[in-house]
């Protein structure tokens, strides 16, 4: 629990390359994401999950390559349906707020279609 202190995710693997990512709600956007999270049933029992958008903004964050890997494969999936007005929004957000402006330039990097 000590990444949690640290403002980081933890990582909660399961079975077949699934994992579930829990962090403090820290950020403004931790905040919208919980509010725009989406209801599923998961092993049976009720949760919500972030929107694509919202984990593009996440994966923008941190953008090492299995990141940029995930944003790819998420806009094939979603494309044009994304709310890219958002996304960047949401990263300009998030870059002011942690004092990390490369963030800003991350969405530039991924988002073309």
């Amino acid at each position: 629990m000590l990444r949690l202190k640290k403002l980081l995710p933890v990582k909660i693997p399961f079975k077949h390359n699934f994992s579930v990512d829990l962090r403090l709600a820290s950020y403004s956007i931790d905040k919208g994401a919980i509010k725009r999270a989406i209801p599923v049933k998961i092993f049976g029992k009720n949760a919500r999950i972030a929107t694509p958008e919202d984990i593009i903004v996440y994966k923008i964050a941190r953008f090492e390559d299995i990141d940029k890997a995930d944003i790819k494969s998420i806009i094939q999936r979603f494309g044009k349906n994304l709310d890219i007005y958002y996304i960047r929004n949401s990263a300009k957000r998030l870059a002011e707020e942690t004092g990390k402006e490369h963030i800003i330039d991350n969405p530039r990097t991924c988002l073309k279609f």
